[in-house]
């Protein structure tokens, strides 16, 4: 997913899906175990687009980023 959304960034920079694009990538960046480059896209990602109805979904991802791992 992280690799889609580089490629579609790479393709169309100010497309028409770039806040879509900018979720998953947050998401796909927590799911590689990337928490700091995740947080650090959110942070962009909400400073860019302080209105977007992905706010709360980033926020999410962000705390996510933010929190310890889990013990196994």
């Amino acid at each position: 997913a992280l690799e889609r959304a580089e490629l579609h960034a790479s393709r169309y920079p100010r497309g028409e899906y770039v806040q879509e694009r900018e979720v998953i990538a947050v998401d796909a960046l927590l799911r590689l175990g990337k928490a700091r480059d995740a947080e650090l896209r959110a942070a962009r990602f909400l400073a860019h687009f302080p209105g977007s109805s992905y706010r709360s979904r980033i926020e999410q991802l962000q705390a996510q980023a933010l929190s310890p791992p889990e013990p196994h």
